[in-house]
């Protein structure tokens, strides 16, 4: 997996990339929500808006799991969507 050099932490990024897969996925807020472990639609809201208050690592695991990708792509240090598990499979 190729990681991006001076990579530097971007909520807005990680807002657009998490609001563009849900999108892809056909989710509603609430729905990414609830598959991401009972997490509010307002959650899911304030992170799709770079809100850094409403991140911990958790979340964002969690996030990237009901997505299907990884952490690394939300938070863009890497160009690569697939999630761990199918780059595994892929190996």
């Amino acid at each position: 997996m190729g990681f991006k050099r001076n990579w530097k932490f971007d909520t807005q990024i990680l807002g657009q990339r998490v609001k563009e897969i849900r999108k892809l996925r056909g989710l509603a807020q609430s729905e990414l929500g609830w598959r991401a472990g009972s997490y509010t639609h307002v959650k899911i809201n304030h992170l799709e808006n770079g809100d850094a208050n409403s991140m911990d690592a958790r979340f964002l695991c969690d996030v990237a799991d009901a997505l299907n990708v990884s952490v690394d792509y939300l938070v863009g240090r890497s160009d690569v969507a697939g999630s761990p598990k199918e780059e595994e499979e892929l190996a």
